[in-house]
């Protein structure tokens, strides 16, 4: 139980007096749970260096701060492997990531993670450049927007693979706010929204959905589209399955609302176009 971060580590700093052996830039836990019921000032997870949490159980409780979880620093990359992040119920406001302007990171979910959060992926302030990628059987589910890309980010890139799943169960998927980036949902991946699941609302968006993988907008008593290019010269290219289910409003499977937008159906299956 602490005020502090539950784990910090500064990778770049000075050794202690009489150490010959560098700080460290790595560090792995196996099967630990890490647990506090207390706010921390800026993240519970404070990284300059790359860590990587592997079958890891984190359990934060009674936080009723919009603070990240983890804060990434210096270009530190984190690694989820069949790790559990539950805080939906318990710590409502809580964000997931926060990646400060000191180089890009690559945050990688993958094997049976499974992250749940009240509230979305990335705080306002994450700016460097990010790689995101979701594989095997990684899931992330947010009560509202699940992954909303900053509009000041540069260099992002988004990728959705293996059999992951991401679900905004009141809320848009992936929505970029950011100019020219690009996102790839492949393999059987399932992306799931109540409304637009993939909106581009920058312009030059790149939207990519790969055979196999799958876009479905719940049913949702408002007028909307389950891939929305608002973002000037944004454009979708799909192989996979794109759907609108219909409710008594009007629901497009794909609406190019931004000048320059384009749709390339490569092959693919687009259910319930115009309802």
């Amino acid at each position: 139980t602490t005020e502090n971060p539950i784990f910090q580590m500064n990778g770049d700093s000075e050794p202690a007096e009489g150490e010959v052996a560098p700080a460290p830039s790595y560090a792995k836990f196996t099967k630990c749970t890490f647990t506090t019921n207390q706010k921390v000032p800026y993240a519970y997870f404070v990284l300059q260096a790359n860590l990587t949490l592997d079958r890891c159980t984190i359990n934060i409780t009674n936080a009723e701060c919009d603070k990240p979880i983890f804060r990434l620093d210096k270009g530190a990359d984190l690694t989820l492997q069949g790790s559990t992040v539950d805080v939906a119920t318990s710590a409502p406001k809580l964000i997931g990531f926060d990646v400060v302007n000191d180089g890009g990171s690559a945050i990688l979910l993958k094997g049976a993670t499974d992250i749940q959060l009240g509230t979305t992926m990335f705080t306002t302030g994450s700016k460097a450049n990010v790689s995101l990628t979701l594989t095997e059987r990684a899931t992330l589910t947010t009560k509202g927007d699940a992954i909303v890309v900053p509009a000041e980010a540069a260099g992002w890139t988004l990728n959705v693979g293996g059999s992951a799943v991401v679900t905004a169960e009141k809320g848009v998927a992936i929505t970029v706010n950011a100019p020219n980036m690009a996102v790839t949902i492949g393999g059987n991946a399932k992306v799931v929204a109540t409304e637009a699941v993939l909106y581009a609302a920058a312009e030059g968006v790149a939207f990519t959905v790969e055979s196999g993988a799958t876009l479905e907008m719940l049913s949702h008593a408002k007028s909307n589209a389950t891939v929305l290019l608002e973002g000037a010269g944004s454009k979708l290219v799909s192989s996979g399955t794109i759907t609108a289910l219909k409710t008594s409003a009007t629901v497009y499977a794909i609406e190019l609302a931004g000048a320059n937008t384009s749709a390339l159906i490569k092959g693919g299956t687009v259910n319930n176009a115009v309802s």
